[in-house]
């Protein structure tokens, strides 16, 4: 992709009216699977410090990582609120970012075709 998740998030919440809370959960998860992927090395590296194996495949190791990430998920909404975030809200945007009716043109006249497409010259 050519857009980084947190634009094409932002852009999503701005034109086509995403919830907010829903966009910045999302943001929010999509910066915790870096911290996951890290969580699983460290908790495979205890493991083993101790004399055990964890495989991919074994309920243990993923039992650990949930309750992790459970508990990050209670220090997240903690944190959204303590900021002021709140459901249904009015939230002032830091970033505006317009899009010309000539995209919103582009776009339904492609939408447009490929359905035009789809429909008479059948290609299947």
């Amino acid at each position: 992709m050519t857009t980084g998740v947190k634009e094409l998030l932002l852009s999503l919440h701005q034109h086509l009216k995403l919830s907010a809370t829903f966009a910045y959960g999302l943001l929010a998860a999509f910066n915790l699977l870096a911290k996951i992927r890290y969580q699983y090395h460290q908790i495979q590296a205890s493991a083993l410090m101790r004399g055990q194996v964890y495989h991919f495949w074994q309920p243990g190791l993923y039992l650990r990582i949930i309750i992790t990430a459970l508990n990050w998920s209670g220090d997240l909404a903690e944190a959204m609120t303590s900021q002021g975030f709140s459901e249904g809200q009015k939230r002032t945007e830091f970033l505006v970012d317009p899009l010309p009716k000539w995209q919103w043109f582009l776009a339904g006249c492609l939408i447009i075709l490929y359905c035009w497409a789809a429909f008479f010259l059948r290609p299947w």
